[in-house]
């Protein structure tokens, strides 16, 4: 049996729709933005923030560690009068 052929249906635009689809590379033929890194702006655990803190205070700091163990609080309250009796001594 023959069929009788079919009519090919042309697209016609669609004048009705509000909005027209964006192409994806973003508006006037630019390319793409690019992915960044935003590794930056994640809230850290404590743990991570405080040791690059510390990191980072260390690299800053001046004074070197034979005198920043007074600073630390490295001694008690008696090692600390026998270090000044000490060190008056040489005064």
């Amino acid at each position: 049996m023959l069929c009788a052929p079919q009519r090919q249906q042309q697209e016609q635009p669609v004048t009705g729709m509000l909005l027209l689809p964006r192409d994806p590379a973003g508006l006037g033929g630019q390319p793409a933005p690019k992915k960044r890194d935003l590794r930056r702006f994640v809230k850290w655990p404590k743990y991570v923030r405080l040791q690059r803190q510390r990191r980072v205070l260390s690299m800053r700091l001046k004074v070197p560690p034979v005198l920043n163990q007074f600073v630390t609080r490295a001694l008690d309250k008696n090692q600390a009068e026998t270090l000044f009796k000490l060190l008056l001594k040489y005064r």
